[in-house]
């Protein structure tokens, strides 16, 4: 990766913020030479999740796991902070 890329990560966990982000993960990913891209994906509704992955032919650098509710808030709160 160049020193003077964008370094972007794209999180997300639920199937309606995949279906938001898949879009712009795929236009990112065919610009490796500017955007040092990183997408995770919390694990939150797998089955549901995986399908639109598919769909877009989204994969994940990192899963987070996450299968509980409350997982999720506290991943949101340190994101935020």
């Amino acid at each position: 990766m160049d020193l003077l890329s964008e370094r972007i990560l794209v999180a997300f966990g639920p199937r309606a913020e995949a279906i938001k982000f898949a879009p712009l993960i795929r236009e990112l990913k065919t610009r490796p030479q500017v955007f040092e891209l990183r997408v995770v994906n919390t694990g939150e509704h797998r089955e549901s999740l995986t399908q639109v992955m598919d769909l877009f032919s989204v994969r994940a650098d990192v899963n987070l796991n996450i299968g509980q509710e409350e997982d999720a808030c506290v991943i949101d709160r340190a994101v935020l902070f």
